[in-house]
């Protein structure tokens, strides 16, 4: 199936568990509840195509095309997105263990309440991207684009931002205990209520960001920059 034109196709419900298809053009086609398990979409156009609940374990979809998709409640642990475009893509819900978004683009990008534990997505470009409530323990950003994402309740324990750009975002309420963000970019971001107990700041940039309530017993902040930053008297 490399290089087809399936534009449109209904695909709902089919098996194509290790198919072949780098290439091919399914934009806007239904794939729901699909099996695609191991199949190999490098390149492949799935702009505005329908992927609810399918099965993409382990899949490679490497430099793939899925802007605007809805990928809501999918199957993908352990599926390569390298350099993949998933730009205001809906993935809520989604199991994405594992799975590899190493310099992918994510822009504005809906991942709520989805499963990314152990995922790389390092230098990936998330700005503007909903990950509330998303569960990124021991997740790797480094270096990942982060500007204005919304990380409102997130789980990031033990993950690693070091160098991340989270300028203006919002982390209200976050886990980040035992997170690694040296050097991390944090000015204006919003961290009230966020839980970073033993998590390693040193040499970040918080400049004007907001702590106000946020838990810092046992965080290393050597070399931080908390210029202007916000405190409130339960700050510890």
């Amino acid at each position: 199936m490399q290089n087809a034109q399936l534009e449109h196709a209904d695909l709902g419900g089919a098996d194509l568990d290790g198919a072949y298809m780098q290439h091919a053009n399914l934009e806007h086609a239904l794939l729901e509840a699909a099996r695609l398990q191991g199949a190999y979409l490098a390149n492949v156009n799935l702009t505005v195509a329908d992927l609810y609940n399918a099965h993409l374990e382990i899949a490679n979809l490497e430099s793939a095309c899925l802007d605007g998709a809805h990928i809501e409640s999918a199957h993908c642990a352990g599926a390569c997105l390298k350099k993949a475009s998933l730009k205001r893509t809906e993935l809520v819900n989604c199991d994405l263990k594992c799975a590899d978004f190493q310099e992918a683009i994510l822009d504005d990008a809906n991942l709520e309440v989805s499963h990314l534990e152990k995922s790389n997505l390092k230098r990936a470009r998330l700005r503007g991207a909903n990950l509330k409530g998303t569960n990124m323990e021991g997740a790797h950003l480094e270096g990942a684009h982060l500007e204005s994402a919304h990380l409102e309740y997130a789980h990031l324990k033990g993950a690693y931002l070091e160098g991340a750009n989270l300028k203006d975002a919002h982390l209200e309420g976050a886990h980040l205990e035992n997170a690694h963000l040296e050097n991390a970019h944090l000015e204006n971001a919003h961290l009230e209520g966020a839980h970073l107990e033993n998590a390693h700041l040193e040499g970040a940039h918080l400049e004007n960001a907001h702590l106000e309530g946020a838990h810092l017993e046992g965080a290393h902040l050597e070399g931080a920059n908390l210029e202007g930053a916000y405190y409130s008297p339960s700050n510890t």
